[in-house]
């Protein structure tokens, strides 16, 4: 992800397929945002001495400027708030999928 909202994944669905485009200005700027919000130093991974407890679980990372954060798709696991909102408006604007 650029800081203009321009992305990039390649083999993003694991079929191979390499997909872009640019996040609308409203999306660029809430992900601004929630990449300042100072509670993010406290979701990172170091922080919460995070440590996978699942098998089989959909695991998710957000590398940031404050540092990696994981998370699983796991029953009664805590998510992080913040890392959480990034994850899910970058789910939502980057669809894995061939762009015409």
């Amino acid at each position: 992800m650029e800081r203009n909202g321009a992305w990039q994944c390649l083999d993003c669905a694991g079929d191979g397929v390499t997909s872009r485009g640019t996040l609308a200005p409203e999306q660029t700027e809430r992900l601004q945002v929630l990449l300042a919000d100072p509670r993010l130093a406290q979701e990172t991974d170091q922080a919460r001495r995070y440590r996978a407890t699942c098998i089989d679980a959909l695991t998710s990372s957000l590398l940031t400027s404050a540092g990696l954060i994981t998370s699983q798709d796991c029953p009664g696991e805590e998510r992080p708030v913040v890392a959480g909102e990034i994850l899910l408006l970058l789910t939502q604007a980057t669809p894995a999928e061939v762009k015409g």
